[in-house]
């Protein structure tokens, strides 16, 4: 399977003093440890990174503007659209974001 890395699930992983580390550490290491595809829209080497394209920013974009009361970014907003053009279902993150716009979010 492939999940979407988020930042906020990277961040809790990397600062031993998060709230959400714990959690974060575990379903990390279970995703190394997996057959699991991850994908990132940043600078990990172990991981693919996506490069965000007119369309998508577009995409992005208009998205974000019809959902403005729900408080969504822009880059969740383009997060969103790269795993739904890629087909992926499930997110390593801790952004409740996910979870509303139909993903299954670990942890």
């Amino acid at each position: 399977m492939t999940v979407f890395v988020d930042t906020s699930a990277v961040y809790a992983l990397l600062d031993a003093d998060d709230a959400h580390h714990e959690q974060s550490a575990k379903v990390w290491y279970e995703l190394l440890d997996g057959d699991d595809r991850l994908v990132l829209d940043d600078i990990l080497r172990i991981m693919d990174i996506v490069w965000i394209d007119e369309d998508i920013h577009a995409r992005a974009v208009a998205a974000m503007l019809a959902a403005g009361r729900r408080k969504l970014s822009l880059v969740d907003c383009a997060s969103f659209e790269v795993m739904r053009s890629a087909g992926i279902r499930s997110a390593f993150t801790l952004d409740r974001h996910f979870a509303e716009q139909g993903f299954e979010r670990r942890p």
